[in-house]
């Protein structure tokens, strides 16, 4: 699953105007519903995993140390909740990044599947049979790309911070649009392989 706006809630920065991932720690909170989507989907015999992009670092709105504090507050979080993830992959790089040693176009930025490959090699995991959970057109791109049922969670709890672009959803359709997080339980229990 995407880490920002599926796990943690997006942050309002109203000096740009711009909705983005948290910048320090104390603007880090989870969004509602996701230490018990973790939970039931492991119970179903699921990994949990983090693929997410962040550029931040290479946009230099972050350094990688305080990138590191807001990953730990989030599994600190999820933990005292009962939660817990199997893996987290970030990619760093953005091709007009500010930070010349994060300058390039990947394989493992989404929509491309870097991540999702390498998650997969190192746990085992039949994408055939893996959901990702996304809240941005990108993420149903790498999920469907990498073979895996996709899962779009197309207005948040958060207020509407997410917006479904019409034309891009034309031509990437999730398998599932979700309005709660709590949702994606019911459609991965029913799910027929």
């Amino acid at each position: 699953m995407d880490r920002d706006g599926i796990i943690n809630e997006l942050v309002y920065y109203p000096e740009a105007d711009t909705i983005d991932a948290p910048m320090n720690v104390s603007k880090v909170r989870l969004v509602f519903g996701i230490s018990s989507l973790i939970k039931k989907i492991k119970a179903m015999g699921y990994l949990v995993i983090i693929i997410s992009n962040q550029p931040g670092v290479a946009l230099k709105k972050i350094t990688i140390s305080k990138l590191g504090k807001i990953n730990r507050k989030i599994k600190a979080l999820l933990m005292e909740l009962g939660a817990t993830f199997d893996g987290e992959y970030y990619c760093l790089h953005h091709p007009f990044a500010l930070d010349k040693t994060f300058k390039k176009r990947c394989g493992c930025r989404k929509p491309e599947i870097g991540m999702i490959k390498l998650a997969a090699v190192e746990h085992n995991i039949d994408l055939s049979k893996s959901w990702f959970i996304g809240d941005g057109i990108g993420d149903i791109r790498a999920g469907h790309t990498a073979g895996c049922k996709t899962i779009l969670l197309g207005l948040s709890d958060q207020g509407g911070f997410h917006t479904l672009i019409k034309k891009e959803l034309k031509e990437v359709k999730p398998d599932f649009v979700i309005k709660k997080l709590t949702e994606a339980v019911d459609i991965i229990a029913n799910y027929e392989n």
